[in-house]
């Protein structure tokens, strides 16, 4: 089998990509023109479709394109609404920012400004969100100035579909802006990864999977470790192997033996069948870090220097389980991490870290036009947008949480969420109220699903 393909010869498997998609589970839904959406009910039952209308605690009513009238059911045995049709705008405006409350909520868009009182917020998909400041933990600005070497997939164009060469090896197919294999397959892209790299992606499976991404590679066809030495000529890269158990980096070379950097065993995909994967590489500190829904799993130090030769992605699935890849980016990356809250509980300072990693601590006086103001023990320090980094409030002066049963719980993608009290549900528009930020009516296409609270 040549392992060159043309484009043109997965025409006929795209069309299996359809029917690939409903093996996703049971929120996932299949992969039609009309239903965008999917209700799946407490007993596990689930119906594609879309909202026509949701009052909690009276009636769903449920559109279908086989059913001639909206279907109405009870709203007392609702798990959760999937929405395949939802899209991830990110914040553009002058200072954008990841925003998280005391209860982990968290939302995005651009800040209008935060005084002693109040933070205001805009947002794509809610309008103006304010919030009183006692119930904001963190601000996280999201830095503009780094470029999007990629983003996609938009098709077949431009991958290269390589030859794995076992028995029962299939290809990846592309349908709505996803990759699709339900067997063991190969695809890659010299996508010119920096110097200082992030790789994100969501995955969702069905039984099980395990992927081999290939990171700084200039050879885009799939490598026989086994037989390595007997491949055409390619320069060294490193293989990040993950399967729901365990993950591995190991570093390649056609002609020294593989180095494995350290195996481990992993929880972080139980009771799940999708994550967010994010690879965040750094040759100047030869580092490769992975994240799965946002928790740093494993950050690897290569002691003998960075061993990615090429700048080019391979994604190999291996053959086990049906796997489904979207929502892929390659960004330039500054080489610093999310980092969680890291005030004590009884800490009555509030703290930001500039660019230079410098902990500034003292009252946060306002943020918005002017930067950021903060009054420190010998004056008033003032920072520009840029150069913040983190910005955390004093715990001691955060309001006291409360239980808040009954609420709804959005999610926006694999690892932000905000709850909120459902109102309706109609028209495109979910309405809610939250003591976050008041009541709000949020464009349903906004979540990629909404768990409802359990009875």
């Amino acid at each position: 089998m040549s392992r060159a393909r043309s484009c043109s010869s997965f025409a006929a498997t795209c069309v299996t990509a359809v029917l690939v998609a409903t093996v996703f589970g049971r929120c996932l839904l299949a992969e039609e023109a009309a239903p965008t959406q999917a209700v799946l009910f407490t007993n596990g039952d689930a119906l594609p479709g879309r909202v026509q209308s949701l009052v909690p605690g009276r009636e769903l009513r449920w559109t279908h394109p086989d059913a001639a009238k909206p279907i109405v059911f009870r709203t007392d045995n609702l798990s959760q609404i999937a929405n395949r049709a939802s899209r991830q705008v990110a914040p553009s405006g002058e200072r954008p920012c990841i925003v998280q409350f005391n209860n982990m909520d968290e939302l995005s868009g651009d800040l209008v400004s935060m005084t002693a009182t109040n933070l205001i917020l805009e947002t794509w998909h809610a309008g103006k969100v304010v919030a009183p400041r006692e119930r904001v933990r963190l601000i996280r600005p999201v830095p503009t100035h780094f470029k999007t070497v990629f983003a996609g997939p938009q098709g077949m164009e431009g991958w290269t579909s390589g030859d794995v060469s076992i028995e029962g090896a299939g290809v990846w197919s592309y349908a709505n802006k996803s990759f699709y294999a339900t067997k063991a397959a190969s695809i890659a892209k010299i996508v010119n990864l920096p110097d200082k790299s992030s790789l994100e992606f969501e995955v969702a499976w069905r039984e099980t999977f395990n992927l081999a991404v290939a990171l700084y590679t200039d050879y885009l066809h799939p490598i026989s470790l086994r037989n390595k030495e007997t491949e055409p000529p390619f320069g060294g890269f490193y293989s990040l192997q993950i399967n729901p158990r365990t993950i591995n980096l190991l570093h390649v070379t056609k002609t020294q033996p593989l180095r494995y950097l350290g195996p481990l065993a992993v929880r972080a995909f139980d009771n799940k069948n999708r994550a967010h994967i994010a690879i965040k590489c750094d040759k100047a500190r030869r580092s490769v870090s992975l994240f799965v829904d946002g928790q740093l799993i494993k950050q690897w130090i290569d002691d003998r220097g960075f061993g990615g030769e090429g700048r080019g992605i391979r994604l190999v699935h291996q053959g086990l389980g049906s796997v489904r890849l979207n929502n892929l980016k390659v960004k330039e990356w500054d080489g610093r991490f999310e980092m969680p809250p890291s005030l004590p509980p009884n800490s009555a300072q509030d703290v930001v870290l500039d660019a230079a990693g410098q902990r500034l601590f003292g009252e946060i006086l306002s943020v918005g036009d002017e930067g950021v103001s903060l009054r420190v023990a010998n004056g008033v320090k003032s920072l520009s947008w840029r150069d913040a980094v983190h910005i955390e409030f004093a715990p001691a002066k955060a309001a006291k949480l409360t239980p808040e049963p009954g609420h709804a719980r959005g999610w926006f993608d694999a690892r932000r969420s905000v709850t909120f009290r459902l109102e309706k549900w109609e028209g495109g528009r979910i309405t809610g109220s939250s003591a976050n930020f008041g009541r709000l009516s949020f464009d349903e296409s906004a979540f990629r699903q909404v768990q409802f609270p359990k009875r």
